[in-house]
């Protein structure tokens, strides 16, 4: 089952979720605004938890430290894998400030109430959350997109045990010919 916080900011995407096939019911999550048992190797069950943010609601997580004092080791202690999902369409302006598009290639600074942001702050802040943290990163630009991408983690880790997810296994030959030949002959080639 695939839970969905019951506060405002996650409770309202319960029925889309729905809408795309995903069996979804409210809760109260101590942690995250999406969580649900996923099969790890082997079939084990590994709990996975989402945290969504909007741009704004990261930047003012961030510059108050709730998401690397708070949030991240929550997130850690209840699940196995976890994820930071933002959901917003960010640009950088030509003083290299995080800004939001306005129209007709327009831009202005995100962040009412903030000093201007410089985008590679923000984006070296959340590499290292992500690489010394532990957190999955991915950001999607609407809350349509949101939906498609909980659908979409939900069915990866639900259809079938991780190990058994071979896509990174592909290998490349641009000719054909002597990979085929190769594999039926032990290695060599005539």
């Amino acid at each position: 089952m695939f839970l969905v916080d019951d506060r405002i900011g996650s409770a309202e995407f319960l029925k889309a979720l729905r809408l795309h096939g995903v069996p979804a019911e409210l809760t109260r999550l101590e942690f995250g605004d999406f969580a649900f048992e996923g099969k790890g190797e082997h079939g084990r069950p590994i709990q996975i938890g989402v945290e969504r943010k909007t741009t704004t609601d990261l930047l003012g997580s961030l510059r108050s430290g709730r998401l690397q004092g708070h949030q991240l080791g929550g997130l850690l202690r209840a699940y196995d894998r976890a994820w930071v999902l933002v959901e917003g369409i960010w640009r950088t302006d030509d003083h290299g400030r995080l800004c939001r598009p306005v129209g007709s290639g327009r831009v202005v600074p995100i962040g009412a109430g903030f000093r201007p942001v410089k985008t590679i702050d923000l984006i070296k802040q959340l590499l290292t959350v992500c690489l010394r943290g532990g957190l999955h990163l991915w950001q999607t630009g609407t809350e349509h997109e949101t939906v498609i991408f909980l659908s979409a983690l939900y069915s990866f880790w639900t259809s079938k045990d991780l190990d058994e997810h071979q896509g990174h296994l592909a290998f490349h030959q641009t000719d054909m010919d002597k990979t085929m030949w190769a594999m039926m002959t032990g290695g060599g080639y005539p």
